[in-house]
């Protein structure tokens, strides 16, 4: 078989997913983009090689030869590899096609050096990497092409991914990113492949001794020149949410497991140390994961002590009868030391007449903080109750903490720990901790996320996140928190204006608002290493009505859909096994057709008057006071 017969046999195939579902008629999808791509700058894809399996070479350059986008150049750096087999299959690829730059290292400089010896030979307009035995989607280029073209002030840009198994015929563990998020970056590479920047970019990175990767981070090198490039004052990164990058799984490499290479942990620590050296951060906690503790990133806990020591934390905590668990959330509340606290207790409507005595009771007693106790009558309104604390006892908080009272901060520095969080990035707006259910119930929050559900047609859904895959145990940025334990600066939620009251009253309120910050160039954080106990709906039970989630998904269909192949985790399903005629639309209309299905199917006729009108009586009532 030639070799052009057997790239397209390849080609044809290998399993290949673009938005999380298999590509049936790939083929035609490139031909098609072909004819109508321009071809107005270059991409250079550096990949150094080392002891490389000769038929993963030849995959490697047959998936970069297929793109749609013909204006790359691969350069191939060998490391000075002791077998030298795959030599003949690079020298044969570079003799037959001028885009394929063959470089031979004299010395044998690691993957940093030959990644060092790449970039000073690039001649393209952005810069990207491609290790030796991985695969790019043969669209990729061609996406990353139009992604630069729409959004021209980027000079940072990196997809989604997905590993594949060594003899290229299984895809799993689809890998959805966050978009950028140095706070989530600190702890981990989450950024990985594929990533592109701009030339300029890459030349403001370099050393003053030339270098632009440190030998001395290799294994975590990536994670070193991420950190330090994002701190550079002209950095401007976007997020690409779909899988352009197959990473193979091979024994004893980092795809395969986080144990591979065991100094890589090590060498995170230290880079980790070393970013926050000379910053007003004191090390509360800085380890290595602990895979029996489930969590994957590294753990980093830090106290701003400046910014600890002037805040003023207004804590609203709503309740109804239930003094036990009342009790229980304030006496966890005392142990929050180093933190000046004025806490409004918000009755609304307790029944039992000892819940007053007990709870005046236990004020009478000497306490760190300051208490206040509020009265407020009428139907159980969420967004009101904090809404109206908020309004009146918080004009002088530095930060507002929503705290149900079925919520035991377990840990007593969580305010410390979300605090110094918030002040080391001001783009936090809001930030959550992980809550577990009592008596080693498992996780009952650890981030929100909206999925995809199946049943009788496509609809949205919104969930906690509690698994293993979805980093639960970590610190990452996420989509939403829970306001069961959720921090905000009082400013942030002046100029987001609060909670909705009026079409969100009891819930989805903290989903909305998150939403609402997100859109205002805000993110949310999640604190996975600081846990506290959830006892959920003890006192209330559930009072969330359907047409709470319609109103979500109306208000906030655009940020929603955008934010479905933005959550950080894995997921090994993906819809393989799903028809694929239904994903013959584009991404867009088939997020659009769910979402719209969804409402159509729960409210009938009605889907059309509340589509015209929930708008214009929104505007008419104004934002929630």
């Amino acid at each position: 078989m030639s070799q052009n017969k057997a790239s397209e046999y390849f080609i044809a195939k290998t399993p290949w997913a673009i938005a999380g579902v298999l590509q049936e008629n790939l083929q035609k999808t490139l031909a098609n983009e072909t004819s109508r791509l321009p071809n107005d700058f270059k991409f250079s894809i550096v990949t150094p090689m080392y002891n490389t399996p000769p038929r993963l070479l030849e995959e490697l350059i047959w998936s970069c030869q297929a793109q749609t986008w013909r204006n790359w150049e691969l350069i191939l750096v060998d490391d000075k590899s002791p077998d030298q087999s795959h030599m003949a299959t690079a020298k044969t690829y570079a003799a037959q096609d001028p885009r394929i730059n063959l470089i031979t290292s004299p010395t044998n400089g690691g993957i940093s050096g030959a990644r060092n010896v790449g970039i000073s030979a690039a001649t393209g307009d952005w810069v990207g990497f491609l290790d030796h035995d991985d695969l790019l989607h043969p669209q990729a280029l061609g996406v990353f092409a139009r992604w630069i073209v729409q959004n021209t002030s980027l000079n940072f840009i990196y997809s989604n991914e997905v590993k594949m198994s060594e003899d290229s015929k299984a895809l799993d563990d689809f890998f959805y990113k966050p978009d950028f998020c140095r706070s989530t970056l600190l702890r981990s590479n989450y950024i990985a492949h594929l990533t592109f920047l701009r030339k300029d970019l890459v030349s403001a990175s370099q050393l003053p001794d030339g270098r632009y990767y440190r030998a001395e981070y290799d294994g975590v090198e990536d994670h070193d020149f991420f950190l330090r490039v994002s701190e550079l004052n002209i950095f401007k990164a976007g997020h690409i949410p779909l899988f352009l990058y197959h990473w193979r799984r091979i024994p004893n490499s980092t795809a395969e497991s986080l144990s591979a290479k065991p100094y890589v942990h090590e060498r995170g620590l230290k880079l980790i140390r070393e970013h926050l050296a000379g910053k007003s951060l004191e090390a509360l906690d800085v380890a290595a994961h602990l895979e029996k503790e489930g969590n994957r990133f590294s753990r980093v806990g830090f106290k701003d002590a400046k910014a600890v020591d002037s805040a003023k934390v207004l804590a609203i905590i709503p309740f109804k009868d239930g003094w036990q668990l009342t009790e229980s959330c304030l006496n966890r509340l005392e142990e929050q030391t180093s933190v000046k606290i004025k806490c409004v207790l918000v009755d609304n409507n307790s029944l039992n007449p000892s819940t007053r005595e007990q709870l005046t009771a236990w004020l009478a007693k000497s306490r760190r903080h300051e208490y206040i106790v509020h009265e407020h009558p009428g139907a159980f309104n969420f967004a009101k109750i904090n809404n109206d604390a908020f309004n009146r006892f918080g004009h002088d908080a530095s930060h507002v903490l929503f705290l149900n009272n079925d919520v035991e901060m377990t840990d007593p520095r969580t305010l410390t720990i979300m605090i110094s969080n918030l002040a080391y990035d001001p783009k936090i707006a809001f930030c959550g901790i992980r809550l577990d259910y009592p008596m080693g119930g498992g996780v009952q929050h650890g981030g929100i996320k909206f999925g995809l559900e199946m049943r009788g047609g496509p609809l949205f859904r919104t969930t906690h996140m509690t698994s293993f895959e979805e980093f639960v145990f970590d610190d990452h940025v996420v989509t939403a928190v829970t306001f069961a334990c959720a921090m905000a600066r009082r400013e942030v939620l002046e100029e987001l204006r609060g909670l909705e009251e009026s079409w969100l009253p009891n819930g989805f309120g903290d989903v909305d608002v998150c939403l609402k910050a997100i859109r205002a160039g805000y993110r949310n954080f999640y604190l996975g290493s600081v846990k506290g106990t959830h006892h959920e709906s003890k006192t209330r039970k559930d009072f969330c009505e359907d047409l709470e989630q319609i109103i979500l998904y109306e208000r906030n269909s655009d940020l929603i859909q955008g934010q479905m192949l933005r959550q950080l985790g894995y997921d090994s399903f993906v819809g393989l096994q799903t028809g694929a005629s239904w994903f013959a639309k584009p991404l867009r209309y088939r997020l659009a057709d769910r979402a719209n299905n969804m409402l159509k199917s729960i409210l009938g006729p009605f889907h059309r008057v509340l589509r015209s009108r929930w708008k214009q009586l929104e505007a008419s009532m104004g934002p929630a006071k």
